[in-house]
């Protein structure tokens, strides 16, 4: 009778193992299957689009802080050698003769030490914005309004490296960072209406470099000699634009870059023109191409520098961008308050004042040194600052006052 018990258990043993052999099968079977049989899409072009995001914000500032040093330490060393080294600073450094104040080897410390104001405001503005955390920011908001700020400290700085001996070449120091600051607003911007991270942050940074590539590229070669360039920013830039519109308009985690893939999409999304999702963040991007598309135009007409062009396409899609927050907010019954509408009437004031005084050269960074000469102009404010120090005064107080202003809207 024992000797059947243990029969019959040893069969039951062979059972179960059997059964969970069988299921370990399956179970690889299916692994199996679905690592050698992609995920189907009813859309063209969609293979692999279910993808997580790799770098998310919280590493932003941490990659901002990165980049900046590995940019700062060659930029300062080849600021460096220009300046000690009389022969040199001579021809390649272009400064207002008739309002510098030399300290030591810099020539023209007015124009080093105004920078400082986009350093102490940027550190008034991390104040603020860390004692009203707990109060109206989440994380994904915190961790950009972060990038913002250090993006505004970092242009004083690297402004301050061009001040030290102002050329064509070194001009790419000082709007590097002003790159970021533009860049990172609008995605700020564009992230308070989002419930998932717009963008992987480490193509963003990936794309800002190649940005400031073809800005190096630009600065390095000769002014007269910069049409292969532009020709090659026509083919570029519509197609980036309407990469970038497409990413921001479907909501992507990752953002793809295969343009047959948006046509696809945006030709499905089109069959029922009643059905067609996010139309306000559609009319806004149109009008975003459209402008972008334009301004390239005049640009390369009047035969102005890529970077000045950059810069002016991320300001009027920054308004843009805000316009459209704002209108997007009101049409959902939230009303601006009176200290927003101050600051940022406030604001465009500034922006006002500080383009009319950065149209007011001071050099010319780029031909003789006697050409340069010639736009030199006396001191304007304490007999100390010339107009481009009043330029730096008013742009860091744009720049703080702005970002109080997108900070504080719903």
């Amino acid at each position: 009778m024992l000797n059947d018990m243990e029969y019959d258990e040893s069969i039951n043993v062979d059972i179960r193992s059997d059964s969970i052999l069988t299921e370990d099968l399956l179970v690889e079977q299916n692994s199996l299957s679905n690592v050698f049989i992609p995920e189907q899409n009813d859309l063209p072009f969609s293979r692999g689009r279910q993808r997580r995001v790799k770098t998310s914000y919280k590493y932003a500032w941490r990659l901002l802080v990165l980049v900046s040093i590995f940019y700062g330490l060659p930029t300062f060393q080849y600021v460096l050698y220009q300046i000690t080294d009389p022969a040199i600073r001579t021809e390649q450094c272009y400064f207002n003769h008739k309002c510098a104040y030399q300290v030591g080897n810099i020539v023209s410390f007015n124009n080093v030490i105004s920078n400082v104001s986009y350093m102490f405001l940027s550190f008034v503005l991390y104040i603020i914005i860390i004692r009203h955390w707990d109060e109206s920011l989440n994380i994904r908001e915190y961790y950009l309004i972060t990038c913002v700020i250090l993006s505004m400290f970092f242009e004083g700085i690297f402004s301050s490296f061009y001040h030290l001996c102002p050329s064509r070449v070194n001009l790419q120091f000082d709007t590097t960072f002003m790159f970021f600051f533009g860049t990172l607003s609008i995605i700020y911007t564009l992230q308070k209406t989002r419930k998932n991270d717009l963008i992987d942050i480490s193509k963003l940074f990936l794309f800002m470099g190649f940005l400031i590539f073809i800005n190096t590229i630009n600065l390095t070669l000769d002014t007269q000699n910069n049409s292969y360039e532009w020709i090659f920013v026509v083919i570029f830039f519509p197609i980036a634009n309407f990469i970038i519109s497409a990413n921001v308009y479907f909501g992507h985690n990752n953002w793809s870059l295969n343009i047959f893939y948006f046509i696809c999409r945006l030709r499905h999304s089109f069959t029922n023109l009643r059905r067609i999702p996010n139309i306000s963040y559609l009319f806004c991007l149109i009008i975003i191409n459209v402008v972008n598309i334009c301004l390239l135009i005049a640009c390369i007409s009047k035969d102005i520098q890529f970077s000045m062009f950059l810069l002016g396409t991320l300001s009027l899609d920054m308004g843009i961008v805000i316009i459209h927050h704002i209108a997007y907010k009101i049409g959902d019954g939230v009303r601006m308050r009176l200290w927003e509408l101050i600051l940022g009437l406030f604001t465009l004031i500034m922006i006002i004042v500080s383009l009319y005084f950065y149209q007011l050269p001071t050099i010319k960074n780029s031909g003789s040194q006697s050409a340069s000469a010639e736009y030199n102009s006396e001191c304007v404010l304490f007999n100390f600052f010339d107009t481009h120090d009043l330029w730096h005064f008013c742009s860091s107080t744009w720049m703080f006052t702005g970002t109080l202003f997108i900070w504080g809207l719903n």
